[in-house]
């Protein structure tokens, strides 16, 4: 029973450590980014955005309804297609600084005739963590 306990508090520990570390990357952001456009899933797109300081009242509502329109559209290309095989980012590039970034993200669909498809997605530093520049 002991060594269970262990093996399960070990488990868990692995999988915080993962969870806590991939996310500070552009390229796990830009990743958790496309994949949540293909899986009709707007909310987690806007939480990966940089929302500017000084943004109009009114603007979360606005990108919120375009994002939903857009996420309807992409898992509805994903369903046609087969559905995502994967999801895979590059190493990304870095400003001087090291505050933005680019990491180019390619999509595999399911359906073997069909060409993967990449796509870049700007990133910048807001708060220590990486989010998406639109």
């Amino acid at each position: 029973m002991a060594a269970l306990s262990r093996f399960l508090l070990i488990a868990l520990s692995a999988v915080l450590l993962a969870a806590c570390s991939s996310s500070d990357s552009p390229e796990a952001v830009a990743k958790s980014f496309i994949e949540a456009s293909f899986s009709n899933d707007a909310d987690g797109m806007y939480k990966l955005i940089a929302v500017p300081a000084d943004a109009e009242e009114g603007a979360e509502e606005m990108v919120r309804g375009k994002l939903k329109m857009a996420v309807t559209k992409r898992s509805e290309q994903a369903a046609k297609l087969g559905g995502v095989a994967e999801v895979k980012a590059d190493e990304a590039i870095y400003n001087d600084d090291k505050s933005q970034a680019t990491s180019k993200v390619t999509i595999t669909f399911k359906k073997a005739d069909v060409p993967a498809q990449t796509e870049s997605v700007r990133l910048t530093k807001v708060d220590d963590q990486w989010k998406v520049r639109i």
